[in-house]
């Protein structure tokens, strides 16, 4: 058992310092980590990939820098990697902690906020969080695929920083009416 204990620990450098790491320990550094990185989003099922939120942005650079100490070794090997699995642990009971409770979702993702009310900007909303009209404008074009704010009923700023739009819907507009054997038929045109 010894003897396996010392090929590990020359296997992965765990007790070498970084600048005397063979490729053959930071190749197998590398493969370890990507692994045992994979299982860990795997059993914290991926969520903060999605990157919806700060929440979820937050720990993806604290894991990549945490994962990184552990392939360079500027942090023990096996500690870096615990607190891997700690962080999406604490990210998890977060999560379900937000899933649970809409205040406690609130104070870790923030809550939507309007920006565009009936085709008009809110200028205190665009202020708070530093968009100018032409932000604003050019959201729209890519998102909304037009120009006209007046064809907006609403648009936020979501926790992700992202504007959504929800469009106007015009009331239908009345084409044709007639009346066949005793039926009125009325045709409508529904932009």
């Amino acid at each position: 058992m010894a003897s396996l204990f010392a090929g590990l620990e020359h296997a992965f450098g765990l007790h070498a310092e970084p600048k005397d790491f063979t490729m053959q320990q930071v190749i197998l550094r590398a493969a370890v980590t990507y692994l045992v990185g994979l299982a860990i989003l795997r059993l914290g099922r991926n969520r903060f990939l999605a990157r919806d939120s700060a929440f979820d942005v937050v720990l993806a650079f604290i894991l990549g820098s945490v994962l990184s100490r552990a392939i360079n070794g500027t942090s023990p090997f096996l500690l870096s990697l615990a607190a891997s699995a700690l962080l999406v642990g604490i990210h998890q009971l977060f999560a379900w902690l937000s899933y649970r409770s809409q205040r406690f979702e609130q104070l870790i993702d923030g809550v939507p906020d309007p920006v565009v009310t009936e085709g008009r900007i809110i200028e205190s909303t665009s202020r708070r969080h530093l968009l100018s009209e032409a932000n604003i404008r050019t959201a729209l074009r890519n998102k909304a695929q037009t120009d006209d704010l007046s064809r907006i009923e609403v648009a936020r700023v979501e926790v992700n920083g992202e504007i959504s739009f929800i469009p106007r819907h015009p009331p239908p507009r009345v084409v044709e009416i007639r009346v066949e054997d005793g039926v009125q038929v009325v045709r409508l045109e529904i932009s």
